[in-house]
């Protein structure tokens, strides 16, 4: 395989027809074999790194690309006659996938096969014409589908907050705290009182004794009103004034460079409306599962037994 000449995926790794001549040139010289043996030996052979070799769908780390795109590769052969499946996960080249291996091999593409295919087959070439994208590719087109989706949830959800009032935003940033596990077993969470905050909004004791805190600082503020550096000085201030060692300043906004260099020098985690966002959906908090979502994969084991 000449590496400057092969088309490859966003992941850098080649497209699964620029294979299917390797796929094919494998069980030449073989008898029947079974998918996985292709799978790994082909890309075993296709000399990449071993990042590459072993580089996985983000969306599903159990899936190695390379080997995804073998299987597909050997899918499209023997829909369109050049792989004989000779029992469950067994398969066997035959007369026709030789013909294509030694008169056509550099002209193996998706492209070529669903010609060759379309006056004989309509069926097969549609079939082809879906196989287009493999099983990773389509998992990564849901991801993003859902993604947009959640994306307009935190939109809305980010505006229905800054809303309400600001004492519902302190009860909210404790809660999504505890919720995250700073409560610890057995600890306190409060929302201090406006009369006698002493600069900080809310308080979450991590063990009984209340020997281990947390002090929060929410600012409910819409997107043009940005946290600058007066206010996380003056959050400094108090987490000095209760000999604090942790501080947590949450906005529905952001913070403005100076604000995020003051934090830094004080330790002081900050958290942006965009992060609260991805924090309230991933804890649960202020929305709840509209739909769950199950997605299958053929069990090749299942077959080689």
């Amino acid at each position: 395989m000449n590496d400057l000449q092969i088309k490859k995926d966003k992941h850098g790794l080649p497209v699964w027809d620029a294979m299917i001549s390797d796929v094919l040139y494998y069980l030449s010289n073989k008898g029947v074999v079974s998918s996985k043996e292709v799978k790994v030996k082909v890309a075993d052979q296709l000399g990449l790194s071993d990042d590459l070799r072993n580089k996985t769908y983000e969306k599903d780390p159990s899936m190695i690309i390379v080997e995804d795109h073998v299987y597909w590769c050997m899918t499209v052969l023997t829909l369109c006659g050049g792989l004989t499946r000779v029992s469950r996960g067994m398969y066997e080249i035959n007369d026709t996938g030789r013909d294509l291996l030694k008169n056509h091999a550099s002209e193996l593409t998706k492209e070529y096969i669903r010609n060759i295919t379309k006056d004989t087959s309509t069926e097969i070439s549609s079939n082809i014409e879906q196989l287009s994208k493999t099983d990773g590719d389509l998992i990564d087109e849901y991801s993003i589908n859902i993604d947009d989706f959640n994306k307009r949830v935190s939109a809305n959800l980010l505006k229905k907050i800054q809303n309400e009032d600001p004492d519902f935003f302190e009860r909210l940033v404790v809660k999504l705290l505890v919720a995250m596990g700073y409560k610890g077993e057995n600890g306190l969470a409060i929302v201090t009182p406006h009369s006698n905050d002493g600069g900080v909004d809310g308080i979450i004791n991590q063990d009984p004794l209340g020997t281990s805190k947390v002090y929060v600082q929410a600012k409910r503020y819409k997107d043009d009103n940005v946290v600058l550096r007066p206010a996380i000085d003056e959050f400094s201030g108090a987490l000095k004034r209760f000999h604090a060692q942790r501080g947590v300043f949450i906005t529905t906004s952001k913070f403005s460079t100076h604000a995020i260099e003051a934090a830094r020098g004080d330790s002081i985690v900050l958290i942006d409306g965009a992060h609260l966002m991805e924090l309230m959906l991933q804890y649960h908090v202020g929305v709840q599962v509209k739909q769950k979502f199950e997605l299958f994969e053929i069990d090749e084991d299942f077959f080689d037994n």
